[in-house]
This record gives C-alpha cells, sequence and structure tokens, in this order.
C-alpha cells in the first residue's frame, strides 16, 4: 500500500468557490455524496490547488447516472510532498447514501500506509454494522493485525468479534480469535482462539471457551491439540467451571 499507487479517501473542510479564488476562475468544489455531479472540466482545479496545497480530492460517478457516488479526499499533513492520510466515502448501492468509508493512514511518514479502517453499512439501512482495521506492522504492504467487529443482527450492537495475527511478519496467520454473542447481551457467549504453534502455517490448537448453560458466565474450556498436523485431535481436554462448588 505505497502512496504512490494508492488511490484515495475522506471527507474534510474543503474551501468552496465563494472562497478565495486565485486566478479568477471557478474553483472545483467538492460535492457530497447523492449530489449531482459537477463537469470538472467547468473548474479550475489549480485555484483549488493553491487555496489548499496540502489537500486534494476527487469525486466520482461509477455507474454514469449524473450523481455523485464516490468522494476521494487526501491529505499531506506534514507537507513533504508525499500523501499520509487519505479517506473515501463510497456509496456501493447507489442509492445516494454513503456505504463505506475506507480510511489509510502513513503514521510514520514513511510512504507506506500502515493502518486500514473500514466502516460499512452492509444492508443499506443507514447504520454501521461492520468495521474493519488492519495494521502492517512490518511495512511489507500486508496487514499483520486485522480485526473485524460485526453488528450480524442489525441491532446496534457488536454481536461478533474476530482478531487475526501474522506476528512474525512471515505471511502466515499464526494466531485467531472469535468471538460471538448469541442472544446480543453484550457478553460474548463463545470465545475461540486458533494457534500454528510450529509457525508453520498449519493450526495445531484451538481452544473454544463457551457458557454452556447461557447464564452469562463462561464456564467451560475445550482444549484440542493436533500434534502431527493431521487435520485430526491427538488430544483433548475439558475444563468445566461451576460456580457453585
Amino acid at each position: 500500500r505505497s502512496n504512490e499507487i494508492m488511490e484515495t479517501q475522506e471527507e474534510t473542510s474543503i474551501p468552496t468557490a465563494d472562497e478565495e479564488n486565485v486566478d479568477g476562475d471557478e474553483n472545483l468544489v467538492r460535492a457530497d455524496v447523492g449530489d449531482n455531479c459537477p463537469n470538472t472540466e467547468e473548474y479550475d482545479h489549480d485555484s483549488y490547488q493553491n487555496q489548499e496545497p496540502n489537500y486534494d480530492f476527487y469525486q466520482e460517478d461509477r455507474n454514469g447516472d449524473g450523481i455523485v457516488d464516490a468522494i476521494h479526499v487526501m491529505e499531506d499533513t506534514d507537507g513533504d510532498g508525499i500523501i499520509d492520510h487519505m479517506t473515501s466515502y463510497v456509496d456501493d448501492n447507489f442509492d445516494g447514501s454513503v456505504d463505506r468509508t475506507v480510511e489509510l493512514a502513513d503514521n510514520d511518514r514513511d510512504g507506506i500506509f500502515e493502518t486500514t479502517n473500514i466502516e460499512e453499512d452492509t444492508n443499506g439501512d443507514g447504520s454501521s454494522d461492520t468495521w474493519y482495521k488492519g495494521v502492517d506492522m512490518n511495512g511489507d504492504g500486508n496487514d499483520d493485525i486485522v480485526e473485524v467487529q460485526q453488528d450480524s443482527n442489525h441491532t446496534g450492537k457488536v454481536d461478533t468479534y474476530s482478531m487475526q495475527m501474522d506476528t512474525d511478519g512471515d505471511g502466515s496467520i499464526d494466531y485467531a480469535m472469535r468471538g460471538t454473542d448469541y442472544n446480543d447481551d453484550g457478553q460474548f457467549d463463545s470465545l475461540r482462539i486458533y494457534e500454528d504453534s510450529n509457525d508453520n502455517g498449519t493450526i495445531d490448537m484451538m481452544t473454544e471457551i463457551y457458557d454452556s448453560d447461557k447464564d452469562g458466565i463462561l464456564d467451560r474450556a475445550d482444549i484440542h491439540h493436533d500434534y502431527d498436523e493431521d487435520g485430526r485431535d491427538d488430544w483433548t481436554q475439558i475444563c468445566q467451571y461451576n460456580p457453585s462448588n
């Protein structure tokens, strides 16, 4: 995800045509998603860049209906001439509303976007229900840590959380976790942990912790070991917690 090849993303404070005009031509004005798409040939983009040299943006009409369905904003926050923050607002369903927001950030100003944040409305009801965060720890362009939260039942509460890690940067996942809240009470009813202890790309240990009697307390853990990595359990341990004892 080099800054030189990625294309943009975000909504920030952008000057309008009513503000300072450098050369007398009408300035390029950023529309919002759902607005009529202006003919950019009628606008002077250089005037906009002269007003805000560390910001730039472009807008898209992806289906040719004359309506803006994507806004991309680029920002050079430290003025070194390299884009270090980009955000996109995208209308995937072409219904005039933002369904997905993507934000990229180059936190250490090395020319690589280390963090990715995506917020998405998957069913078009106007509320976000999926949140993605990725972190590239070693600057190789691949996310080494990924977290995803979902409101899969569209109740306004996160009911699924997952995380995966490439702890040594070799491109393979060696630790993953998934938590599920089945009854939307705000507590995990099941938590699964996957590990590649030999760091060879094969999961050889899985631990499931869950609420067996649905009383809000995680009271049982099943631990599965596959020592020879043939896909079958070689050893299983079951731990039961009884708070009454």
